[in-house]
């Protein structure tokens, strides 16, 4: 019931600011516990170490920007829609696009979680993984949404072109991933010495990939992506075949066994 007054305030106030042609504030943003955060934070949890700096990729409202228990939040985002007026003093919102970003970012710069949630294309996506993994520690993780499309619609990666495919075909829902899923394969074929997990269930619907053990990685600049893409169904039967798709508890089992 605490969630769901949360999250109805912060409707509300998000309503408000709308017909306003405001923004909210940051400290105004509901801690209202997004999907996204409650994983982050039980992947935090799991690594049994603070998180001190937190990248998000992608913020749109900040909800789960807000959510992450992180003592520095870094937000990236062109046109976040919540003002970065903050109290906290913990948060470091930056107005432009990932590459810029990263681009300006200081060498030594180094992230506990990084979270790539910005456009539901594979090529920007896997530029954004390379680029993070220059700022990963190497016992970060790094979490990439929207992964697995619930049919062949949802991959396209042109958002209005799969929702008019669909309302076409009379799917009253706007199921849409893009081709993020690609990354996935990507990672696989070039590192094979990274772990990643594809984590979907009750509780985490919105199938992410979980990537960690950095500390062997040579730094990756080729940002060219090979891997093609793949009916959804192909692609679901690759993850199974590897064993990189299941629920919160299989994750947790593969992180903890490799850290052993």
């Amino acid at each position: 019931m605490i969630d769901l007054i949360r999250f109805n305030s912060f409707s509300h106030s998000l309503r408000n600011a709308i017909r306003k042609k405001e923004l909210l504030d940051f400290d105004s943003v509901s801690s209202y516990e997004t999907e996204a955060a409650s994983l982050i934070n039980s992947l935090i949890n799991l690594r049994e170490r603070k998180c001190e700096d937190y990248l998000e990729i992608g913020v749109e409202f900040g909800r789960t920007l807000a959510a992450v228990k992180a003592e520095k939040i870094w937000g990236v985002d062109p046109a976040p829609l919540f003002s970065a007026k903050s109290s906290s003093g913990r948060l470091c919102l930056m107005k432009t696009t990932s590459d810029s970003f990263f681009e300006k970012l200081e060498p030594g710069q180094r992230f506990d979680f990084i979270f790539l949630d910005g456009l539901h294309q594979a090529l920007q996506t896997y530029r954004d993984l390379v680029n993070s993994m220059s700022h990963i520690k190497a016992d970060g993780i790094i979490v990439i949404d929207d992964v697995l499309p619930v049919d062949d619609l949802s991959a396209d990666p042109n958002m209005w072109r799969s929702i008019r495919k669909r309302r076409m075909l009379g799917k009253t829902d706007m199921a849409w991933h893009g081709d993020v899923y690609r990354v996935v394969l990507e990672v696989v074929k070039k590192h094979p010495n990274l772990n990643i997990f594809v984590v979907n269930d009750e509780k985490y619907r919105n199938g992410r990939a979980v990537i960690w053990n950095f500390s062997e990685t040579p730094l990756e600049k080729n940002t060219d992506l090979s891997s093609a893409s793949l009916p959804q169904s192909d692609y679901v039967s690759t993850l199974k075949r590897h064993d990189l798709l299941g629920n919160w508890e299989k994750l947790a089992g593969k992180f903890v066994d490799s850290r052993i």
